[in-house]
């Protein structure tokens, strides 16, 4: 009996959920750690690689695939401690069109992952409906520009180059 309402169980959820292809915008560096924190429930925490700070950008519903066009940075530290962002710049590799996006805010990063020893943060860059971006999110590439100081210290710029890739996601019937 326990077998036949565990197969049941298992065809009723096989049967709600079908495969769908999406874009989505990747930065090929920070991949393997984007992913295992979205996919862990940020449980788990590989790609680290000895850094002791990471900005791990994070565009994977930004594309056309999605309604809501949402972008954030996912910071990752060895310690609790905070990032003030400046600014952050989307610049169309193709077009050379950018939007500058003014944070002028701090947060924090200090969710710590269990048994990874690491800390996480989170920063909001796009929460926007479609039009807003259209432009954007249909580009082959886009360059991220962050303007940032990490708990205080020195202005700092990094470049982060986005690709936008075809993958197969689960889609749940709603």
């Amino acid at each position: 009996m326990k077998i036949k309402n565990l197969l049941l169980t298992l065809v009723f959820l096989l049967s709600a959920c079908s495969s769908a292809e999406v874009t989505d915008y990747i930065h090929q560096p920070t991949q393997e750690l984007r992913d295992s924190i979205i996919h862990s429930g940020q449980q788990e925490v590989s790609g680290i690689h000895g850094r002791e700070f990471i900005i791990v950008p994070d565009f994977s519903t930004f594309s056309r695939s999605y309604s809501i066009n949402q972008a954030r940075l996912i910071i990752v530290s060895e310690r609790t401690t905070s990032i003030s962002i400046k600014e952050a710049r989307l610049i169309h590799t193709d077009s050379g069109e950018s939007e500058l996006i003014e944070l002028n805010q701090q947060y924090e990063v200090a969710t710590l992952v269990p048994g990874a020893g690491v800390y996480l943060g989170f920063v909001p860059l796009l929460d926007i409906d479609f039009a807003d971006y259209e432009h954007f999110n249909q580009a082959k590439e886009l360059d991220l520009v962050i303007s940032y100081r990490i708990a205080g210290g020195e202005l700092k710029t990094q470049t982060m180059r986005l690709k936008l890739v075809t993958r197969n996601d689960i889609a749940w019937v709603t």
